[in-house]
């Protein structure tokens, strides 16, 4: 733990920052709805940021306020195949996972069932192409002072302007989101990564690497910031 400060976030604030290196873990992952802005005001004003190094970021609960959109896409995909409907718990629970193992998990299989990649894929698929169709300010935007926080990180007399995107979701839905949040400004974020296109998803360090990569950086120069455990041995995994 020694590149990366492990910070808790649930509905309060936390301290967020220890050697200029971050990133978020729930304590409690059902619990964990919402990014608070006062926690983003407190990044903001962290070493961090001061250090000329460089940030990825996660999308869902981190910067876009988009789980109901996830939690309501997934509900109707799972009623069209006829699988019983979850609770907000399980939904939680399930964004551990990349969306085709959450969708094979939460219609009632496990890994070492023979179907379970194949239900996946197809369930994913059909999420996918919902989920992405969906995306919009109102569904998907930015968690306030998301905007004023990037605008620190990017600030170009201070040459911050490598920033990076990796989610465990598809890449057009990452894009997507930065589109209708952005606008001409997405081209803020230098590398953008889905689970659909790098080697692994969290909690593999694959797209974090791949990240750095296409920034032309090493590990150690980044922070990663997200809401989930997944996230977190990600980043601890990626150096």
């Amino acid at each position: 733990m020694d590149n990366m400060l492990l910070a808790q976030h649930c509905r309060c604030k936390y301290s967020l920052w220890q050697q200029y290196h971050l990133y978020f873990v729930p304590p409690l992952l059902e619990a964990v709805k919402y990014v608070t802005p006062d926690l983003f005001d407190d990044l903001s004003q962290t070493q961090k940021w001061q250090q000329n190094e460089y940030v990825l970021f996660d999308v869902d609960g981190t910067l876009a306020d988009s789980w109901r959109l996830g939690f309501d896409a997934t509900q109707v995909v799972l009623e069209r195949n006829n699988v019983p409907a979850i609770d907000e718990a399980a939904y939680h629970d399930g964004t551990r996972y990349c969306t085709p193992e959450r969708l094979a998990r939460h219609a009632g299989l496990d890994p070492a069932d023979p179907p379970f990649a194949e239900v996946g894929a197809r369930l994913a698929a059909e999420f996918d192409d919902l989920y992405v169709g969906l995306v919009s300010t109102e569904t998907a935007g930015f968690f306030a002072g998301i905007d004023d926080l990037l605008e620190g990180v990017v600030e170009p007399s201070l040459e911050r302007a490598r920033v990076g995107v990796l989610t465990n979701a598809c890449i057009a839905y990452a894009a997507r989101v930065l589109e209708v949040n952005l606008g001409d400004g997405v081209d803020t974020f230098s590398s953008v990564r889905g689970a659909d296109n790098v080697p692994a998803p969290k909690p593999a360090a694959d797209g974090l690497l791949r990240c750095c990569e296409d920034l032309g950086l090493c590990p150690d120069e980044c922070v990663y910031v997200g809401d989930s455990p997944s996230n977190a041995r990600a980043a601890e995994a990626a150096g």
